[in-house]
């Protein structure tokens, strides 16, 4: 039997169950066990079955409601459903088979019989319609028996009419003839001789052929008394009905025979021993029924103990032990033992052994010198029998006469197709290869597998909750577990921790208390501490289906560092890129802004030289004070570039002395746009000590400060508000302190705790990002100073910086300009600048004292180099379009060193790190544009003395 074929057992009875499924599973047959309608549907629904065994009393459902919801199924209409009922009347029985049942099999059930009416439901294969519609009565007491033969003849293609006594069937007869009637032998009123005398004696049904149908008339007298009444033939039933449609086709050819003689005394005579003979045939197979009953009622009583003893003792060993002493006991033998095969693959190895002597089991090692023979056995898988056959004469004389027993049975375990060990059973006087025998030490392999593999498996369940316990409660990241509406079922230690909650505050509340926005999938999500700050978390889901209930998985990374860190890369490639911006401006102003400067003192110098000549100030007043202005504008504009240049170095964390007035004061340039409308700034600087810091990172937190004061301040009344700056000197260890204070409306307490809070702002959304504070302290802490703040609601708010004093004994010594001199000479001058103007400005201050040659690019100037050409100075800018001064400075490197050594850098700003870096590795002296006349004079002189 193919082990394909599923069959679902429904009943609410374990041991019975258990019963029907060890005798459908010896047969091949894979089996699924239900106690309730509820689970008979799920299973049904999962997966259709062959075939349906159903109980008729169940504890949820009633069987016919069962019923219905089976036959509703997909495919389950035509599936064969057989009910097993305990009722004992025959009406009863027939209005279940009429509910919808396939058949009904009445308890007590003897499992040969459920075997024998699946295997005639699944081993029959498609039949061809021979009936030709022909016209059959079918007459049987018993109603299983109608349902199974009824069905088989309709699947021949017969027409069947059937009747449930001699007396309902003469009657149907009467009124619609039929091509044949098919009766049982023994029923209750009328038995199937008597049925056939009728029907030859009437003159409507004497033609119409009769065949008797009997499991138990076999004997020759038997035969001959069906032929003396009239009957075409005298059939044997069998459980597979096989046979049936031939005889009917042959009566219905052949025609009905007449009786060969009529009811005399003699035949009534015969009649009634035929009766006697079939009642004790009964009596004899109900007697051996009974005995075999009582031998698997005491064995399905151990069976139903066996898992109940294994499941209860913590000892799982010492349960096996019992359960095989219990087994000896049951069968009556003398001698058992278990062969349990492990996880090495090696040889089985004696679990336990009942009734053997000390020196008996130790030959049990090898099992006698035979251990080949009983691993081929457990690999057969295939019982055997000691003597038999299948053993050489030589194998079972050894093994009969070592283990002193004249009879064994050799019963493999079987798990999962392979073989795991055996059962060997020994008796001196008990035959052990009987059927029932047999039977009983599979049901008790089967069981003891079952049971080694239920230890197993709550073994591994057992470690697999350890492991998950331990990977769980030892997890970095917050674990749940969520029903599919988010009630917390479990929680694991660090989400305890995460919502400084203990588990009891936790389990059983809805993760919504907790959560203080709708979760989405990859998107940090902000949790409520019950104290301290809140945390952003993101979320993974897993749904799982757990005992047929959908649960949640949950983990909860904590993401708030990993969030501001990123918030904080965000602004600083922000800052980055508005320092690159600060710079490429910066370095456009100051090329024309060279121009100007250079072009203004240059006009100033000869208007002072034109009045002196002239005599004439009082004309030339108003154009010098013009010059004086322009030269102070553009002065002005310097400084405001020079502001700027300090954040295009943002990205630098060269640390030394920083003069924080000097910070302070760019910083108030840089705000003055936000705070001209708002308030008046007051400078109260004292004594303040230079800081090691980085200028522009220092000037970042200044400029937040002041920016932060001055949006405090409503617009207007910039009269009565003010922003003061005080710097001094602490006196305990001589740090310096900068307070920014402001007369704004003041920060509320619970405000004022959560100011350094990554992302908290109290700022109209898409205006402020809420890690402006945080940046600051920040960069603050990483000067290992400290930032405070305090604030009074109606009055103002002060920020207070403290950072350590710079040690300007271990800076290195900055270089101290040389001072002005003249050369001496006239040096020939080179000026390399790709913007005319601002080269044409330097030739015309240089011109007086020095032959000046300008070129507005550098490959020029490689040029006139490489062909000779020599000079004292080399004033070349640093940024140009096709080859920029450090390229210069490179090939001159390699050609004209000397040249190289001559080179003054003249930049506009270098806004990019490779120029930056540049300028810091090269000796060559460097002038910042936009520079003083004077600066320049000095810078060549010095260069040429």
């Amino acid at each position: 039997m193919s082990s394909a074929r599923q069959i679902l057992v429904v009943k609410h009875n374990p041991v019975r169950r258990r019963m029907l499924r060890v005798a459908l599973e010896m047969e091949g047959y894979a089996v699924v066990e239900v106690g309730d309608g509820r689970s008979a549907l799920t299973a049904a629904a999962q997966r259709l079955p062959d075939l349906i065994l159903q109980d008729l009393v169940l504890p949820d459902v009633t069987g016919l409601e069962l019923l219905a919801h089976l036959r509703a199924l997909p495919g389950g209409a035509e599936l064969p459903i057989l009910a097993l009922s305990g009722f004992a009347g025959q009406t009863e029985e027939a209005r279940l088979a009429l509910a919808g049942f396939t058949t009904i099999l009445v308890k007590p059930l003897d499992p040969s019989r459920v075997v024998e009416t699946v295997d005639a439901y699944l081993s029959r294969g498609p039949t061809a319609p021979v009936g030709g519609a022909r016209r059959v009565l079918l007459v049987d007491d018993d109603p299983v028996q109608l349902k199974l033969t009824g069905i088989h003849l309709r699947e021949l293609g017969f027409r069947v009419s059937t009747a449930a006594s001699a007396t309902e069937a003469l009657r149907a007869a009467h009124k619609h003839v039929p091509d044949a009637i098919m009766t049982d032998v023994l029923m209750s009123d009328v038995d199937g001789f008597q049925l056939c005398f009728e029907v030859r004696r009437s003159p409507k049904l004497a033609t119409v052929p009769v065949l008797l149908l009997s499991a138990y008339y076999q004997e020759g007298a038997d035969q001959d008394l069906a032929r003396r009444v009239g009957a075409n033939a005298l059939i044997l039933r069998t459980h597979d009905l096989e046979g049936l449609g031939p005889a009917i086709l042959q009566a219905v050819s052949d025609g009905a025979p007449a009786p060969t003689e009529e009811p005399s005394d003699s035949v009534k005579l015969a009649h009634a021993q035929g009766v006697v003979r079939q009642l004790e045939r009964q009596v004899s197979v109900s007697a051996g029924l009974a005995r075999r009953c009582t031998v698997q009622a005491a064995q399905l009583v151990l069976l139903g103990g066996i898992a109940d003893a294994l499941s209860r003792k913590s000892d799982f060993d010492l349960a096996l032990r019992g359960v095989l002493a219990a087994t000896v006991d049951a069968a009556a033998i003398s001698k058992g033992v278990l062969f349990l095969s492990d996880a090495t693959q090696g040889p089985p190895r004696v679990r336990h052994a009942i009734g053997f002597s000390e020196a008996e089991e130790d030959a049990l090692a090898d099992f006698f010198g035979h251990m080949p023979f009983l691993e081929g056995v457990i690999q057969r898988r295939a019982a055997v029998s000691i003597p038999s056959t299948v053993v050489s004469p030589g194998i079972s004389a050894t093994l009969l006469d070592r283990a002193e027993v004249v009879s064994a049975e050799i019963v493999p375990l079987v798990s999962d197709g392979k073989g795991v060990g055996a059962i060997v059973l020994g008796a001196r006087r008990t035959d052990v290869a009987s059927e029932d025998s047999v039977a009983f030490a599979r049901a008790i392999g089967n069981q003891i597998v079952q049971s080694i593999e239920l230890e197993t498996s709550f073994r591994r369940v057992a470690e697999s909750e350890q492991r998950y316990r331990a990977l769980m409660e030892g997890a970095n990241d917050a674990i749940s577990i969520q029903t599919s509406d988010g009630v917390i079922r479990e929680a694991n230690r660090r989400l305890e921790k995460a919502l400084d909650l203990p588990k009891e505050r936790i389990v059983g509340h809805h993760i919504g208390e907790f959560v203080t926005a709708k979760r989405e999938p990859s998107s940090p999500v902000e949790i409520r501490k019950a104290n301290g700050p809140s945390l952003l978390m993101e979320f993974s889901d897993t749904a799982v289906e757990v005992g047929g209930e959908k649960l949640v998985f949950s983990i909860a990374r904590d993401v708030t560092e990993q969030v501001r860190a990123q918030a904080h890369l965000m602004v600083s490639d922000r800052m980055a890129s508005v320092g690159l911006l600060a710079a490429g401006v910066a370095h456009e102003i100051n090329n024309p802004l060279c121009a100007v400067t250079c072009n203004l003192e240059l006009a100033a110098r000869k208007l002072d030289a034109t009045e002196q000549r002239l005599g004439s100030a009082a004309r030339l007043g108003e154009v010098s004070d013009e010059i004086r202005d322009a030269r102070e504008a553009a002065e002005r504009v310097r400084v405001i570039v020079r502001d700027l240049m300090v954040f295009s170095r943002a990205e630098e964390d060269r640390r030394g002395p920083v003069d924080l007035h000097r910070v302070l004061d760019s910083s108030l340039r840089m705000a003055w746009s936000e705070i001209r409308h708002r308030a008046r700034v007051v400078k109260d600087y004292g004594r303040a000590p230079f800081v090691r810091a980085n200028e522009s990172r220092l000037g970042q937190v200044f400029l937040n400060l002041v920016v932060n004061a001055a949006q405090a301040i409503p617009e207007g009344h910039a009269d009565v508000n003010e922003i003061r700056l005080r710097t001094g000197e602490r006196a305990s260890d001589g740090a310096a302190i900068v307070e920014v204070a402001d007369t704004g409306p003041g920060i509320p307490a619970d405000t004022l705790q959560k100011l350094f809070t990554p992302f908290f702002t109290t700022k109209p959304q898409g205006i402020g990002t809420g890690l402006g504070l945080t940046i600051c302290q920040r960069i603050v802490i990483g000067l290992h100073g400290e930032i405070t703040v305090s604030s009074e609601v109606g009055r103002g708010t002060v920020f207070r910086v403290v950072i350590p004093a710079a040690d300007l004994e271990e800076e290195e010594p900055r270089p101290v300009p040389a001072p002005i001199v003249s050369s001496g000479r006239k040096g020939r001058i080179l000026v390399i600048d790709d913007d005319e103007k601002v080269a044409m400005a330097v030739r015309h201050v240089l011109l007086p004292e020095h032959e000046v040659r300008v070129l507005t690019s550098a490959p020029q100037a490689l040029e006139l180099i490489s062909s000779g050409e020599r000079y004292d100075v080399i004033l070349c800018d640093v940024m140009m379009p096709v080859m920029t001064g450090m390229e210069l400075h490179a090939e001159l490197t390699r050609t004209a060193p000397d040249q190289a050594d001559r080179i003054v850098f003249v930049t506009g700003g270098a806004f990019t790190p490779r120029a930056r870096a540049f300028l810091d590795d090269v000796p060559n002296p460097r002038l910042d544009k936009p520079f003083r006349v004077e600066s320049l004079h000095a810078l060549v002189n010095q260069r040429l003395a």
